[in-house]
């Protein structure tokens, strides 16, 4: 199984010395139904939608489109026929005390989206189906890592990390410990799917991005488990300051590490971390609060300083 520590390693190494490199979108779109394709990066630690879109690409009268994207770093595109917010932003926006829900899989598998590495070539055949799911024909070049991103989340949407922790439509209560094991298992499955299935030209950057998926995915997953769960025995836990070590464990260990930003189970956590020291210092367990100011107290003590610019970049 590949090490995907490693790719986090090697990552800090190689965006130490990057330079901004052409991304080369291109394909067709079929029917008529539309002029433009908008194309939007993802970015959860925004509350300005005037950030995400970067351009318009003309479509051709031969169908056929072209636009070349000045990067630096990688990003997570969402491509549209029309000019509004990707579902997964306005989701959050609309309901940000839903940010630690479950796995977004059927809007990444279902929408058309790109991980972009400086330097990419990505071409795709578009097929606007209007009231079922688009069909997507990637080309040759870079399309196997594409492909592998859409099949990742119809994946992840069949095989959710709790499984083993739900039944009748709630969750089970089991030892904490247990419970935790239960998640590695159905975490470590995926891993070996991901290094099975994953394309022999696929960038450390693309493995890092899945490599976050998977681990806080499961993470999230176990932490929304246990706090739904034992919500009751972590108000008196946190009131008289004695959490248990597996649950502090979970958030101070991950908050170290050096995850994809693009990842939208990296943004719920932090987001959860936060909430989580909000309640140490307050001595009660909720799982949201709506405080900016709150928010950014806590934030300003991120031990990490690339994570705490990006998390009170949201608020500026």
């Amino acid at each position: 199984m590949k090490n995907y520590h490693l790719y986090f390693y090697l990552l800090l190494v190689l965006t130490t010395c990057t330079k901004p490199k052409n991304v080369q979108i291109s394909g067709a779109f079929y029917p008529d139904s539309t002029d433009h394709i908008y194309i939007y990066a993802l970015n959860y630690f925004t509350n300005n939608d005037g950030d995400l879109i970067i351009d318009s690409i003309n479509i051709q009268a031969d169908k056929s489109f072209f636009y070349a994207l000045r990067q630096e770093l990688p990003k997570l595109l969402y491509l549209s026929t029309t000019k509004v917010t990707p579902p997964t932003v306005k989701f959050l926006k609309d309901h940000p005390e839903a940010y630690y829900f479950s796995f977004c899989s059927n809007y990444y598998s279902n929408g058309v989206y790109l991980y972009s590495d400086p330097g990419n070539s990505i071409s795709i055949n578009w097929i606007k189906n209007d009231g079922s799911k688009d069909s997507i024909i990637y080309g040759s070049t870079n399309g196997d890592t594409q492909q592998f991103l859409r099949d990742f989340y119809v994946k992840v949407g069949n095989e959710e990390f709790d499984e083993e922790l739900r039944i009748d439509g709630g969750f089970k209560k089991l030892n904490p410990k247990k419970a935790f094991e239960l998640i590695h298992l159905a975490k470590e499955k995926m891993k070996v799917y991901a290094c099975d299935k994953m394309p022999q030209n696929a960038s450390t950057r693309f493995k890092n991005y899945i490599g976050t998926e998977i681990e806080l995915g499961s993470l999230n997953q176990f932490l929304n488990w246990y706090e739904y769960v034992y919500s009751e025995n972590l108000a008196k836990d946190f009131k008289s300051k004695s959490l248990p070590k597996l649950y502090t464990d979970c958030y101070e260990n991950a908050i170290l590490k050096n995850w994809d930003t693009n990842s939208i189970e990296f943004y719920k956590f932090v987001e959860k971390y936060i909430t989580f020291k909000i309640n140490l210092e307050k001595g009660s367990f909720k799982e949201y609060y709506s405080s900016e100011d709150l928010k950014t107290q806590q934030a300003a003590n991120l031990p990490n300083e690339n994570i705490r610019n990006l998390y009170l970049s949201k608020y500026r």
